[in-house]
């Protein structure tokens, strides 16, 4: 039995809007607006599509429509109500377990039995995975690093030129605090992670971690990443790139130590000292 049954269509309708009311509101309550909104709150979000997604087969479309358009007249673009960063369930608090467990069911698939004429575009794919993994341990690891650590929070606002060059009245100074982390969240997820030179800013900057040593042997593997999922897996010459388990192998192998070493500078082993 449907909640809408034996409901008058202007019943149904204000229970509708009741709904949505409970779940999105007008940017201007709380969303940052710097020329344009940052939707740290998830959105821009259509009235009508939330509404048919939520409604549909339960209620007439007429009804959903109508109920948008009167929406649409107080605000064209909704955000969240929720008081959680709307980027919350990206970022993972553990990104070397996640890492490690990723990549070992990388070389798992890796390892399969595939018929010949199926390895080219196989192993294609198992290295652009394994690039993706590399980027969201990248990620979650600084997000998790600055949010848990005010130094280092500090560190990365005032070496961001996108923090460095906020202007800001005294008057807000309370409502963007409160703000803070999601702007960050906001930030660092629009972040291409693997464009290591940035990385590297990043990492060297905030958290102290250097890892040149390893733009080096990772970069032509990012290249090579490009030519395959943008090229249609050929090079700027128009010829065919040709990943073998050698060279699956070799990445996650690269993967694995640089997240090891970054690990490492973070959190050192600490040995007990002999008396």
């Amino acid at each position: 039995m449907s909640d809408f049954d034996g409901l008058t269509e202007e019943e149904q309708i204000e229970k509708m809007r009741e709904w949505f009311y409970e779940n999105y509101e007008d940017p201007a309550e709380r969303t940052p607006y710097e020329g344009e909104y940052i939707w740290i709150y998830g959105g821009p979000y259509d009235a009508y599509e939330e509404l048919l997604d939520k409604f549909e087969g339960q209620v007439d479309e007429r009804l959903i429509l109508d109920l948008a358009d009167d929406l649409n007249s107080e605000c064209t673009d909704w955000t969240s109500t929720s008081d959680e960063g709307f980027y919350d369930e990206y970022f993972n608090n553990d990104p070397i377990e996640a890492l490690r467990r990723s990549l070992e069911k990388f070389r798992s698939l890796s390892s399969q039995q595939i018929p010949d004429q199926l390895k080219t575009n196989f192993y294609a794919l198992l290295f652009i995975n394994c690039i993706t993994i590399m980027e969201v341990f990248l990620s979650d690891t600084f997000i998790n690093e600055i949010l848990i650590d005010q130094n280092k929070k500090v560190n990365y606002l005032r070496s961001d030129p996108y923090f460095k060059e906020r202007s800001l009245k005294y008057s807000d100074l309370y409502d963007e605090y409160e703000k803070i982390d999601d702007l960050i969240k906001y930030r660092l997820s629009n972040i291409v992670w693997h464009k290591l030179n940035t990385v590297r800013e990043l990492y060297k900057d905030a958290l102290g971690v250097d890892i040149k040593d390893f733009i080096r042997l990772i970069e032509p593997k990012v290249v090579l990443r490009h030519h395959i999922a943008h090229r249609n897996g050929k090079n700027k010459e128009g010829e065919d790139i040709l990943v073998d388990l050698a060279q699956l192998n070799e990445l996650a192998d690269l993967v694995d130590e640089l997240a090891s070493y970054i690990e490492g500078v973070l959190r050192p082993i600490v040995y007990p000292t002999e008396f």
